[in-house]
């Protein structure tokens, strides 16, 4: 992973910050009653570069629901998800439910700058998966309707880097529609920055490998 990958180049040039990352694994909570259990409102994906912080649920959206906090690692950046599904589908109903959660980047080096929606229904495509995404003055709404993506590519919204976004989903239904997931999906691409102290990094370790040969070592 590129990640890990810095941090192990900068650990050997003596030029790495330690940064502070809760102990809960987001990957190991399985419902939103997990999320919302004491010590595990606050939660790291695996490498620990982002935190995800429980805000609460309203509306008929139970503790029951099933939760996914994943992330997928590409050449072109890291892909942070969170995902609710049902099994047995949700008629949220047109009170509907809600979900508020934070976003947070605790590694400098990485700001969100994209984000996208996506939901999955049965029966009569009459369901509405609405996402506001904000962060002082950036506000982002977006709006899955009848289980289409927004955007409608299929691609994400770009966006200036927010080291933070507060999220606030609603979910809504009619004529006896359901859902079978609903999904926020969050782009992380590193800071040019980042790529230089991977450049300085391999520099040195490159010159010390050239010394310790010419050395005989």
């Amino acid at each position: 992973m590129r990640t890990k990958m810095i941090a192990s180049v900068l650990a050997l040039s003596g030029m790495v910050a330690s940064g502070t990352a809760s102990a809960v694994d987001c990957t190991s909570l399985a419902t939103l009653g997990d999320w919302a259990a004491s010590g595990n409102t606050t939660c790291t994906d695996p490498d620990g570069d982002m935190q995800f912080t429980y805000g609460g649920i309203g509306g008929n959206l139970n503790a029951a629901t099933g939760l996914s906090i994943g992330e997928t690692e590409t050449t072109h950046g890291d892909y942070y998800s969170v995902g609710l599904n049902w099994a047995g589908g949700y008629n949220a109903g047109v009170d509907g439910g809600t979900l508020k959660y934070t976003v947070t980047s605790i590694n400098p080096s990485q700001l969100i700058n994209s984000a996208g929606i996506d939901s999955t229904v049965v029966g009569a495509p009459l369901t509405t998966f609405g996402s506001t995404l904000t962060n002082g003055a950036f506000n982002l709404v977006m709006s899955s309707v009848n289980g289409a993506a927004d955007p409608a590519s299929g691609g994400e919204y770009l966006f200036g880097p927010q080291g933070q976004l507060s999220v606030s989903n609603t979910y809504t239904s009619a004529n006896g529609a359901t859902f079978s997931s609903a999904i926020n999906e969050f782009n992380v691409v590193p800071e040019p920055g980042s790529m230089l102290l991977l450049g300085i990094g391999l520099m040195g370790l490159a010159y010390n490998g050239k010394k310790k040969l010419m050395q005989g070592v």
